[in-house]
């Protein structure tokens, strides 16, 4: 099976880590208004937003560094804290980031269906398909 394979790599230029940030923390770069009237985002503003934040967005170097913790941050997560599913794509699968040293390990899924009822499913890593890979931190 072919996977892809995600690293951070650091932004040619301020505008382009501006960009990045921006759409990493969910700033569209454009809207369309109640008149039908597109807008862009300009970079001041995407600045202050990311400022606002708590990111340091002053530099290339401060926005990559961002960028780059919180890509660890989410390949670092086995599930998001809450993740919401149909029941006809929860039985195609559900991506789980699992770090290397833990590959081998048995994991407990607890899941919660709509009409109230539970189960507990135990599942081995191991006997998962990988559909990709990302490296972070040197890992």
């Amino acid at each position: 099976m072919t996977h892809t394979t995600s690293s951070f790599k650091a932004s040619g230029n301020y505008e382009q880590a501006l960009d990045r940030a921006a759409r990493q923390w969910g700033i569209e770069s454009e809207f369309w208004d109640t008149w039908g009237h597109r807008h862009t985002t300009p970079p001041e503003i995407e600045r202050a937003m990311l400022t606002a934040m708590g990111l340091s967005a002053g530099d290339r170097e401060g926005l990559d560094r961002a960028v780059e913790q919180r890509m660890a941050q989410e390949w670092e997560r086995l599930l998001p804290v809450v993740f919401v599913v149909g029941e006809s794509a929860f039985s195609k699968g559900i991506p789980l980031s699992v770090p290397v040293a833990l590959a081998e390990a048995e994991i407990s899924l607890n899941i919660r269906w709509e009409g109230g009822g539970m189960d507990l499913r135990k599942l081995r890593l191991a006997e998962l398909t990988t559909t990709g890979r990302a490296e972070s931190g040197g890992a």
